[in-house]
């Protein structure tokens, strides 16, 4: 009971209460300031997460559809190497203009090429088809 008490113990009861306070705001405020850091740290280490598990992905991704696209290349290579040693051996050495078409040709057109040059009779054809 404060009655009770005298006019210093009052000030010192005060000052008691003031200190409490204080320490209890403190607390709080050291609590939240934690919670900040912990948070923005908590963030840059999800982001740098983030951004490693992105680059392997990506990586995984990139490698996949390089052999994707190298075995694709392959087999049109491989293609056209055989078209070409066709058309030779039933037209004659092709010319190297010839050639150069043949290498410029997409895929689709290649397959076009592979059954249209069952039928050929001459270099005529051949051009004929390029044109």
């Amino acid at each position: 009971n404060r009655a009770n008490l005298t006019e210093k113990e009052l000030e010192d009861l005060h000052h008691q209460e003031v200190f409490f306070q204080d320490q209890r705001g403190s607390v709080i405020k050291a609590k939240e300031e934690g919670l900040q850091q912990g948070r923005e740290e908590g963030k840059e280490e999800g982001l740098q997460q983030g951004r490693e598990e992105g680059l392997q992905q990506g990586r995984e991704e990139g490698l996949q559809q390089g052999r994707e696209e190298g075995l694709q290349q392959g087999i049109i290579s491989e293609r056209l190497n055989l078209i070409q040693r066709f058309l030779d051996r039933k037209l004659g050495e092709l010319p190297t203009e010839i050639k150069k078409s043949l290498y410029g040709l997409s895929p689709a057109r290649l397959e076009d090429l592979s059954l249209a040059m069952l039928d050929f009779t001459s270099l005529d054809d051949l051009i004929e088809f390029l044109n």
